[in-house]
């Protein structure tokens, strides 16, 4: 049973890869979403406000799920 709860060393080491990567998507994701942001404010069209919705849903989810694996709520 105590096996089942504890993780080996390997499964850390590949959730810490998972999370560094999670991180990078991230950080390019509000990069892309402020862009989208900014021009959202130049030009109000339907279909901008459609796109950076989009983005924002994009961003949000990535930032959801790293968030939960370090938390340890979910797995990777």
């Amino acid at each position: 049973m105590s096996s089942k709860i504890e993780q080996t060393a390997s499964e850390i080491a590949d959730i810490r890869l998972l999370v560094q990567r999670l991180r990078r998507v991230e950080a390019w994701r509000r990069k892309r979403f402020e862009r989208a942001i900014q021009e959202l404010d130049r030009e109000k069209t339907v279909l901008d406000r459609s796109k950076v919705i989009r983005i924002a849903q994009l961003y949000t989810a990535v930032s959801v799920r790293r968030k939960a694996i370090e938390a340890g709520v979910v797995k990777p």
